[in-house]
């Protein structure tokens, strides 16, 4: 019983944690007293696991933001980056590539149906103006359509 009393007077852990304790520097060469320091067991338990919490943080930040978490197994390599550009390049071409057949596959089936993608243009089919065009090139056009004919009916070439 009489420990239970001298531990009663002590306080407990709290109380031995806020107990004052002074800490001294000395100067070995001629023993005289440099600093003194008056804390207590609750401030260096604070002041090292906040060191320890800088700590980590400092370190994770680190390997975070510069490439020193290239250099951590499991991470992944440096070209994994590039290579990812350059599929996502790649996937981009063939969306656009995809595209580009699915509206050439939707022209066709109108077309195939009968139905029209855009007014015609028949203008440009008038004789008169095809008279003209001919009168414009240096090889009127009566000529070349009889060397077409003379060449299908198994003419000259």
């Amino acid at each position: 019983m009489v420990k239970g009393k001298a531990q009663k007077q002590d306080g407990g852990f709290i109380a031995r944690l806020r107990k004052p304790l002074r800490v001294v520097v000395i100067d070995p060469a001629d023993l005289r007293e440099r600093h003194s320091f008056t804390l207590s067991l609750g401030r260096i338990y604070l002041l090292l696991s906040s060191l320890v919490l800088l700590l980590i943080l400092g370190t994770a930040t680190l390997t975070l933001t510069t490439p020193l978490k290239y250099y951590l197994p499991g991470y992944g390599d440096p070209g994994l980056r590039n290579e990812l550009v350059v599929i996502h390049r790649k996937l981009d071409s063939l969306e656009h590539l995809f595209d580009a057949h699915h509206r050439f596959k939707e022209d066709l089936r109108i077309l195939v149906s009968g139905q029209t993608i855009s007014p015609r243009d028949t203008q440009r089919l008038s004789p008169a103006i095809l008279e003209k065009e001919a009168r414009k090139n240096l090889l009127p056009l009566p000529l070349i359509r009889e060397e077409a004919l003379e060449h299908i009916q198994g003419g000259n070439p």
